[in-house]
């Protein structure tokens, strides 16, 4: 017993001590990239015995008939589904390399079942999922964030202005401030417990419990009608709130808008629908500016759906309203590539062995805008939009540190990683956006640079501001709601 926990942690910790050294001892390079190599075999018979257990998982919870069985029905449905349109590849054209070869092509392509079930149930689907959170961190604010002690309303205020920070109502309360002060732009128990009792020995309660025990859907239906009446108001008038862009988002627009005409701009994709909330709007604009200024886009992506993202963004953007540009000699999408930190640590000394072939199966070194191409330091910016792990920070720490100053790189990250990343600015990154707050500056900042009418889809972020404003403010209604019936009744309890 002691020895199979004992060896996965050995192996475990070696792997991982192996894999830092080699970033920095350049004789052992190689070894860390034939640890990312194993790396990628293990995770592949992991999935393996993630789809047995999966199986086993469901049809024991069948064969009992156990509560909610038919859910387990639905799930093995769905895998099993998406398995087949994934491995027997049906519906898949053949690659520019080899079309006589029905199979050559790729599943995750928009015109295959594989790619409509990713497009149509899996991205609405992670969607609902995230979207659902919203409520129940509502329902949070009011019943269980209390200031019961000074540590706790230390946090409360703490919370109080990262929610206005991240609206337009966090520019009304501190725009009078100087600009050297720009950086400052438990369960609780049932309210009826320890109450009197009446004489059928029910709770007797006033006004404050009947409060504290208000019913959860009370508060979803306040959240739904903060977020559902701005969506409304924006849809029929068409108006968003103004932006005043921070000098970090500031920051990530003059570093597209510096890089001359024909410029290669390197734009990493790492993320995927469970986060496209956020940064999607930031994808879109950033190819916007690109396009606008006549560079040339190679996409890449180190997150399995990170290529999907990618396709999908150039489809919205660029086929749709720079129809002149070329694939292959414009723009081009690389698609996903595994390997994590490996593949960074490749591109710094081969890129073309890093990404031999582009999403459509055409061998890099053919095209004609990577021409000339060598390592990653033949970009001479780097635009990272991510999601978490690997992202914006291992770019940084692998790529960027490494460069010696020939690659200049800005991120888009998501609300949580946002923390992590702007103590690498302005050092390491020029620029940065911070959630959808970020990607709303940048927005603006591209629409206002291009003129005339804005299509609604390079607004989105604008958008997508007024309901997180009106959704802010509730929490911190709620919030205040909850602590001032906690501290009435505490008070009357007392009495």
């Amino acid at each position: 017993m002691m020895l199979t926990r004992a060896i996965p942690l050995w192996i475990a910790v070696i792997g991982g001590m192996v894999m830092l050294v080699s970033a920095f001892v350049k004789p052992i390079e190689g070894l860390g990239e034939n640890f990312a190599d194993a790396f990628n075999v293990i995770a592949a018979i992991a999935s393996v015995l993630g789809a047995g257990s999966l199986l086993k998982a469901n049809l024991s919870s069948i064969s009992r008939r156990d509560a909610g069985w038919g859910y387990a029905v639905l799930v093995l449905f769905t895998f099993i589904i998406t398995l087949v349109f994934g491995l027997a590849k049906i519906g898949v054209h053949p690659s520019h390399d080899f079309p006589t070869a029905a199979f050559s092509g790729k599943q995750e392509t928009p015109d295959t079942p594989f790619g409509w079930l990713y497009e149509y149930a899996m991205v609405p689907l992670t969607s609902t999922m995230f979207a659902l959170l919203a409520f129940y961190v509502a329902s949070a604010a009011f019943r269980a964030f209390r200031a019961k002690n000074l540590e706790a309303g230390l946090l409360l205020g703490t919370a109080f202005i990262v929610l206005l920070g991240r609206t337009f109502a966090g520019v009304v309360l501190t725009g009078w401030l100087p600009d050297w002060a720009s950086g400052l732009h438990q369960s609780a128990h049932p309210a009826w417990r320890g109450s009197k009792l009446d004489g059928r020995g029910r709770p007797v309660m006033n006004m404050v419990d009947r409060l504290n025990a208000l019913d959860r859907r009370w508060v979803f239906l306040l959240m739904g009608l903060a977020v559902a009446v701005p969506i409304l108001w924006i849809g029929i008038t068409g108006d968003t709130f103004p932006e005043t862009p921070t000098p970090a988002a500031a920051a990530v627009f003059k570093a597209v808008e510096d890089q001359p005409e024909g410029t290669r701009v390197l734009v990493a994709f790492d993320y995927d629908p469970a986060s496209a909330g956020e940064l999607q709007p930031m994808a879109t604009a950033l190819l916007h500016q690109c396009a606008q200024r006549k560079l040339k886009i190679v996409c890449i992506a180190l997150w399995p759906l990170g290529g999907n993202m990618a396709q999908q963004t150039i489809a919205e953007v660029i086929r749709a309203d720079y129809p002149d540009m070329r694939e292959g000699v414009d723009f081009v999408n690389l698609g996903f590539q595994a390997g994590n930190e490996g593949v960074m640590k490749v591109v710094l000394t081969d890129f073309k062995k890093a990404f031999p072939v582009d999403a459509r199966g055409q061998a890099t070194a053919d095209l004609p805008i990577l021409q000339g191409v060598q390592t990653v330091k033949d970009f001479p910016l780097l635009l990272n939009v991510s999601a978490g792990y690997p992202g914006s920070k291992e770019w940084v720490q692998y790529v960027v540190s490494s460069s010696e100053g020939k690659v200049k790189m800005v991120a888009g990250c998501t609300g949580v990683q946002s923390p992590q990343m702007y103590p690498y600015y302005p050092g390491q990154l020029a620029g940065i956006l911070g959630a959808i707050k970020g990607a709303a500056e940048y927005e603006s900042l591209v629409n206002q640079s291009i003129g005339g009418d804005v299509p609604p889809k390079y607004r989105e972020a604008q958008r997508r501001m007024a309901p997180q404003l009106f959704g802010h403010l509730l929490m911190v209604a709620l919030i205040v709601a909850g602590n001032t019936l906690f501290f009435m009744g505490r008070k009357g309890a007392r009495a």
